[in-house]
């Protein structure tokens, strides 16, 4: 095991030349889709690193996102990205852009279908890889419900 040190750490928050558009009424659209690019990016990594693992890290993704006797962060994720799903599909504007709402992330109505094909994505890791049938069949169950 190996321990990275990184002296002077600078934390950027904040997209170059954005700072002026904060808050705007023209960079919502821009945000949002940014944010959602963002996660769908993060669901297909999880995807791919089950997939094609990482030499020298399967017994971790092996207990993180695999094992029954760990986290389940691959159900967690699979479930947050349905849950997202749902709410979206409820709670749009006129424009097609999901407003944040208390309840958490929403994404547009064209990002829909790509989040749905990522979760078909991530219900089949699911199954194949994980065993994870219960928490495959509970995530499908609450698709098919919100039908």
């Amino acid at each position: 095991m190996a321990t990275l040190q990184i002296a002077n750490v600078v934390f950027c928050t904040d997209e170059a030349g954005f700072e002026a558009r904060v808050g705007t009424a023209e960079a919502r659209v821009p945000s949002a889709i940014y944010s959602e690019r963002t996660y769908f990016k993060s669901r297909a990594f999880i995807a791919h690193a089950l997939t094609f693992p990482v030499a020298g890290f399967e017994q971790e993704l092996q207990t993180l996102y695999l094992s029954t006797d760990g986290p389940r962060l691959l159900y967690r994720a699979t479930k947050d990205a349905a849950d997202v799903i749902i709410r979206s599909a409820r709670k749009t504007d006129a424009t097609g852009v999901a407003a944040m709402h208390n309840d958490g992330r929403l994404v547009s109505v064209g990002a829909l279908m790509p989040l749905k094909r990522n979760v078909d994505v991530l219900l089949d890791v699911l199954r194949r890889q994980a065993d994870d049938t219960e928490g495959a069949e509970e995530v499908r169950a609450m698709l098919d419900s919100a039908r």
